[in-house]
């Protein structure tokens, strides 16, 4: 592919990982990351997980950008540095898909026992969370590690992603996220039946707008994360390898999707939120005290 067409896309991911880092800390700072924790442990590992995110796609963008301008040659003795970026944002990627089915498995509970507090399920949703984050961040990384080439360039000529590179093992990640889409695609077609079936339940105000945003967001997924890896897989199979064609598309599939989760949260939670607040007090002052 085009080296401009490559450091475009790389430009695109970085850009979309600094507007997504700075609507998390906008997002903070109406309501800190400790008092959104102690509401709801799934919505506070989701901002982490893209804290996270936005980190791994600058570092990789940074890496093939110097790869696209031939700063970085195919030397077999820049393996390690490439291997290390992909690797760290792969295992980021696991632990954003794990965080976001525990969103969705809290909104499961929330529609189904409206009345009880998720306060004990919450725990239980964290546990499983960095259970299933840590197992695949050791099963990509140890095949990753045991089976990498020895002595082969990182890249071939004509490859400028990482999905394309000579250095990664892709039946890890491939199995891992595979298996993690399911379940977790899975979970968001389970709530959006329930929300439908239970639509008029009475809910708190702000458990409503937690669900809105949690529908889109995974309409969200479905556009950007799952249908390129799917497609990624199915051309895989062929041995096509689509990222020598259209470069990064899966990074920034992934990218565009976390970016739009966070503006979603931040429109659809956090600014109603806040519109509300100032809507009664100007309502509480406009009013005045009520006097005998």
């Amino acid at each position: 592919m085009l080296r401009s067409v490559a450091v475009a896309e790389y430009i695109i991911a970085i850009l979309c990982s600094i507007l997504s880092t700075c609507l998390v800390f906008l997002i903070f700072k109406r309501r800190s990351l400790s008092k959104t924790w102690s509401d709801s442990e799934p919505m506070a590992l989701l901002f982490i997980s893209i804290l996270l995110t936005s980190l791994a796609s600058i570092i990789l963008s940074v890496q093939w950008m110097l790869v696209s301008l031939e700063l970085i040659s195919d030397s077999a003795d820049n393996t390690w540095f490439l291997l290390i970026g992909g690797l760290f944002f792969v295992v980021i990627q696991l632990f954003y898909v794990t965080a976001t089915l525990g969103v969705f498995t809290q909104r499961i509970f929330i529609v189904l026992f409206p009345y009880k507090c998720p306060k004990k399920f919450d725990k239980f949703i964290l546990a499983m969370v960095l259970t299933i984050s840590l197992s695949l961040v050791v099963i990509v990384f140890t095949g990753n590690i045991v089976d990498l080439p020895r002595n082969v360039p990182p890249f071939s000529n004509g490859c400028l992603a990482f999905n394309c590179s000579n250095i990664l093992t892709r039946i890890y990640g491939y199995i891992s996220i595979i298996c993690l889409s399911i379940v977790t695609l899975s979970a968001g077609i389970l709530f959006q039946v329930l929300f439908i079936k239970w639509k008029g339940t009475i809910h708190k105000r702000k458990e409503e707008k937690l669900n809105n945003f949690a529908r889109y967001a995974f309409f969200s997924r479905v556009l950007f994360e799952t249908t390129p890896f799917v497609i990624d897989v199915v051309l895989n199979a062929f041995d096509i390898r689509i990222g020598n064609y259209v470069g990064t598309y899966g990074m920034l599939g992934g990218v565009f999707d976390m970016t739009l989760t966070t503006i979603l949260y931040y429109t659809v939670v956090v600014r109603k939120t806040y519109a509300a607040a100032r809507t009664q007090v100007s309502v509480v002052n406009t009013t005045g005290p009520v006097t005998n």
